[in-house]
């Protein structure tokens, strides 16, 4: 699906606001009939339009009341060591978002804890003691002021 008609815009600026939405639902606001809506939502999600649906918890209410924000300089890049720092922040679960970035930093990481000592030993275990990271700087998040995953639908 290359190209978005107005009617699958509408069907995703829908859906980015509330996934539980019904194909009977979505069809009555936009103007298309269940079946339809349920076929562009196949069609978009088989394309990887809409990459995941997913359920967004907030972690201070299950026990993760410390947010970072973590900019990280490598001390080499070359291919190898780049690909293995990816899949290494990947597969931990403290890291919420990791973005490879142009400019002073390599990565940009926005990343959850329960408390201080949690992160300490993440960065221990993963910044401090790992002979690929050059430094690494932090801002703790003091109180989220925006929060949200939704794309313009232009």
């Amino acid at each position: 699906m290359e190209v978005l008609d107005n009617l699958t815009r509408k069907l995703l600026a829908l859906i980015q606001k509330n996934n539980l939405l019904t194909s009977q639902e979505i069809g009555e606001e936009i103007g298309l009939s269940a079946s339809t809506v349920q076929r562009r939502l196949k069609q978009l999600r088989a394309s990887k339009v809409i990459e995941k649906d997913v359920a967004i918890i907030s972690p201070e209410l299950i026990g993760r009341r410390m947010m970072a924000i973590v900019m990280l300089e490598m001390e080499r890049e070359n291919p190898n060591v780049l690909n293995e720092l990816k899949s290494s922040l990947s597969a931990r679960e403290e890291v919420m978002q990791c973005y490879w970035v142009t400019g002073k930093s390599d990565f940009v990481l926005i990343m959850t804890f329960s408390d201080m000592s949690a992160f300490e030993r993440f960065c221990e275990e993963h910044f401090i003691n790992n002979k690929n990271v050059k430094r690494f700087y932090t801002n703790v998040v003091v109180s989220r002021v925006k929060f949200g995953l939704s794309v313009p639908i232009d």
